[in-house]
Order: C-alpha cells, then sequence, then structure tokens
C-alpha cells in the first residue's frame, strides 16, 4: 500500500472545497474529513518501519516528498511529513 489518498478520500475534500467556495489551487489547507478518512485509512495502514528500514538500507540521508500545492498545508504530503517527524523525529523542512 502506498500513500496516495484514494479516490474517495480525495472526493470528500472535493466536497469540503466546494462548501467553502475554494478551488484547490487556493486551499490554504486539507479539509478536516480528509485529514482524518487519510489518517485512518492510508497513514494507519502504511509500515513507516518498513519504509524507514528500506531508506536506511539504501543509506538515504535526505528524503523529498515533492507536492504541487502552493502551500504544504494544503497537501496530503504534510501528514506524511508529520507523521515521519512525530515517529522518528525527521526535519522537516518546507521549501
Amino acid at each position: 500500500m502506498g500513500l496516495a489518498p484514494t479516490a474517495e478520500i480525495r472526493e470528500k475534500q472535493k466536497s469540503e472545497d466546494l462548501i467553502r467556495g475554494e478551488h484547490k489551487r487556493d486551499r490554504n489547507k486539507l479539509g478536516e474529513v480528509f485529514a482524518s478518512e487519510f489518517k485512518k485509512k492510508i497513514i494507519g495502514c502504511f509500515d513507516f518501519d518498513a519504509f524507514v528500514s528500506k531508506l536506511s538500507e539504501i543509506d538515504a540521508n535526505k528524503v523529498v516528498l515533492f507536492c504541487v500545492e502552493g502551500k504544504a498545508e494544503a497537501c496530503h504530503r504534510s501528514i506524511v511529513a508529520e507523521e515521519l517527524n512525530k515517529r522518528y523525529k525527521y526535519e522537516i523542512v518546507n521549501l
């Protein structure tokens, strides 16, 4: 399993965007429903220990989570980065 949101989760964000009257590119942060569902269904099922172990095996000392959103808080990768920081104390730098 990967870390991409499912179509169902993306639809929940689209619904929140409609309620807020926001366009995807203008969004400043993810909706609460999206974040909750993403954490439960994606983050909760992802094997972070295996991921970090694989990074160690290939001697990776930097990881980049590339996002096309204007603000990090508007992207699901911010939730992934937050989890990596929480579990492994990885430093997170938003460029």
